[in-house]
């Protein structure tokens, strides 16, 4: 009789365990059953304060279960760490989607009597001109060795309307924003801007060797020659193939002369083109030499009331946009392009801070940009092509998690049902 009670016991336990997803399982010792704790109708799960002991897969369950546990969320924690801190940057460029890909070219244009600004790709834009603080940062992280390669000794011009000073610390040079760091960065030679994206499409690596600077900054969208210090010349540089087609990471490039105008004067709302880079057929920008809220208004035909520097820092006007959402597309500064003319000098466009009223145009685009060319109404503007879409890293790690305690659960789990079932048979 007691053996027909004792494999009932076991019976009932079991059944009750199988029944109500139990996290325990009747011990081998017949002497001692761990029963529960509180009476009456079952528990939604035996853990914690509800059972005595033999949890099986329960989180921190254990010595042996919450070690297990602790070594996977560590490993998830860190996975997590190392893919947010991969994605961490110096420079963040706030970039505007410039869709609608394969839009008619303009015709109006007498400089391009092919038409301009056709573009059969989607690509990003920056918001705004490229700035002096993330300039500077540029320079903190390939230029601090004082006995670096001249060509990256030149990425530093010492002008003062540079906007950047430089100083020698432990034999090191640092980088400072003198004033503002949200004006734009001029007197940057288009050789010096194309290294600047090549930088980025690099992964904004901080080193001072040599060669691995030599590949950084003379290699990626532009290919550079290592030794030029950008002297004068009208060689023109191609952009490296590949660069309109989405891959694993954003690439980064100076805007072709059909992006710029493109994201400057398309209408996407109606398909057409704008007169004026503001979003508007007419009337003419209002020329400002302040920061503004009029909704039509650029930084032109300022002089130089700040000696030999009159633009504003970037987005002083941010309700005088293009229609995709840019500033200062017309005016503030003259942005460099990298397509080049029949005589090989790159393409500037927008017009710039002291262009006179009388000068300006809505299509006003220069066609004397060479590589060495610097002046302090000359800056530049980032494009890029967005990677392939995927899940944000944070996503993925936190699907990661759950699929670490998932397994450890099916783990536990098969190994009790399998016990289960080992009983049952007896």
């Amino acid at each position: 009789m007691s053996t027909v009670m004792g494999s009932y016991n076991y019976e009932t336990d079991a059944s009750y365990a199988a029944d109500f997803s139990r996290d325990r399982e009747p011990m081998k010792n017949r002497s001692r059953h761990p029963e529960y704790r509180r009476k009456g109708s079952a528990p939604t799960r035996v853990n914690g304060m509800h059972c005595r002991r033999n949890k099986r897969w329960t989180w921190g369950s254990g010595r042996g279960a919450r070690m297990s546990n602790l070594r996977a969320f560590a490993g998830c924690v860190a996975v997590a760490i190392a893919a947010l801190a991969s994605e961490s940057r110096a420079v963040t460029i706030d970039f505007v989607n410039i869709g609608n890909a394969g839009n008619a070219a303009y015709t109006g244009n007498p400089g391009f009597p092919g038409g301009v600004g056709a573009v059969g790709y989607n690509y990003l834009m920056s918001r705004t001109e490229t700035t002096r603080g993330q300039y500077a940062e540029f320079l903190n992280a390939v230029a601090t060795s004082t006995s670096a390669p001249a060509y990256v000794q030149s990425l530093w011009s010492g002008s003062t309307n540079f906007g950047i000073t430089r100083t020698v610390v432990g034999g090191s040079y640092t980088y400072a924003v003198a004033g503002n760091s949200q004006l734009p960065i001029t007197n940057v030679s288009w050789a010096n801007a194309a290294r600047f994206v090549n930088w980025l499409n690099a992964g904004q690596i901080v080193t001072t060797n040599t060669a691995t600077l030599n590949t950084v900054l003379n290699t990626g969208a532009y290919a550079l020659a290592s030794g030029s210090t950008g002297a004068t010349t009208s060689t023109t540089v191609p952009r490296a193939a590949g660069f309109t087609t989405p891959g694993v990471a954003t690439k980064y490039m100076l805007p072709s002369a059909d992006e710029w105008v493109k994201a400057a004067f398309y209408n996407p709302g109606s398909s057409s083109w704008n007169t004026w880079q503001t979003g508007v057929n007419s009337p003419t920008p209002t020329a400002v030499g302040a920061a503004s809220v009029s909704s039509n208004a650029a930084v032109y035909n300022t002089g130089t009331t700040v000696p030999g520097y009159a633009a504003l820092p970037v987005g002083s006007i941010p309700n005088s946009q293009s229609s995709y959402g840019l500033y200062d597309m017309l005016g503030n500064v003259t942005e460099m392009t990298d397509t080049a003319n029949a005589s090989n000098a790159w393409f500037g466009t927008s017009g710039n801070y002291s262009i006179a009223s009388a000068n300006i145009a809505g299509w006003n685009i220069n066609n004397n940009r060479y590589l060495s060319a610097i002046s302090s109404a000359n800056g530049f503007r980032v494009a890029g092509i967005a990677p392939v879409p995927e899940p944000e890293t944070i996503t993925l790690a936190a699907f990661g998690i759950v699929g670490l305690c998932g397994a450890n659960w099916m783990k536990r789990r098969k190994k009790s049902a399998a016990h289960v079932d080992a009983v049952l048979a007896t």
